[in-house]
């Protein structure tokens, strides 16, 4: 999800053009209009309101951007992918890519086993994005079956978040099935524990964290995680929580019990 303007951006990650709703109605007002081969895998927001898209491949990944619903998005940086392993599933941003931002994108695991524990990363500065970097991350249990690593299955993909605009600031990170809260080191890109997972993480009756964003307002940090469950089926409820994580020092608890908590809400859900 994204907003740009009057719209709320909604992609659904498949290639297809967004979809626009009406960000206070929730009403469908049409699809976003692409062109120049640009595909939509997934849209998000920089802290200065532009929309950006990103396909998501194991080739070529690209990311454009534009500021105006009616034009056509323009490339921003791409990014030849020799890996065999996807980009785009989700990426994220900090700052404002007119000027100096971070743009974070995890690699994909596979569903034939591939557990991934790489992540890339671009610093723009002066709204020129730098090379690419490729790191990975370590020091996190992660899959039950493949300690170490994230999404073996389309079901478990990261939720993650840089914390600022330089990748020193570091980054938050829960993976399946674990479904622990990491900060992640920036300099050496080792993961300690903050917060524990749900109790009881009783799966498939426990939420899975899916996502994960980090914003600055009125001289503190917060952090929104969004958590469903595995399948729709299954009826696992959805919860949103709301974190004041200004200071990370002396953080402790469990996902859905923490001092650190400023709400959570859990949304009527129908099956």
């Amino acid at each position: 999800l994204a907003v740009l303007g009057k719209y709320l951006v909604a992609c659904p990650g498949n290639g297809e053009a967004p979809l626009l709703l009406n960000k206070n109605t929730g009403r469908k007002e049409g699809t976003m209009t692409l062109s120049g081969g640009v595909e939509a895998g997934y849209v998000c927001n920089d802290d200065a309101g532009n929309l950006l898209i990103s396909n998501h491949t194991d080739a070529t990944f690209c990311i454009w951007r534009t500021s105006d619903i009616n034009a056509t998005p323009e490339l921003f940086l791409s990014y030849a992918n020799a890996t065999g392993y996807p980009l785009g599933g989700s990426f994220k941003v900090q700052g404002d890519i007119n000027g100096d931002a971070l743009i974070v994108a995890p690699f994909w695991g596979t569903a034939v086993g591939g557990g991934q524990n790489n992540i890339i990363y671009w610093h723009i500065t002066g709204g020129v994005a730098g090379e690419p970097v490729v790191q990975p991350i370590t020091g996190f249990s992660g899959i039950a079956w493949m300690p170490g690593f994230w999404n073996t299955v389309d079901n478990s993909p990261l939720a993650f978040t840089p914390l600022g605009t330089r990748i020193e600031d570091g980054l938050l990170m829960s993976v399946y099935d674990e479904n622990a809260l990491y900060f992640v080191d920036g300099t050496s890109f080792t993961c300690s524990k903050l917060l524990g997972a749900y109790n009881p993480d009783d799966f498939p009756n426990a939420p899975i964290n899916r996502s994960l964003s980090a914003k600055h307002f009125n001289n503190a940090r917060y952090v929104a995680l969004l958590a469903t469950g595995a399948w729709p089926a299954w009826a696992v409820n959805t919860y949103i929580y709301l974190y004041d994580m200004t200071t990370l020092a002396g953080m402790s608890g469990t996902i859905e019990a923490t001092t650190a908590m400023m709400f959570n809400l859990q949304p009527e859900t129908f099956y």
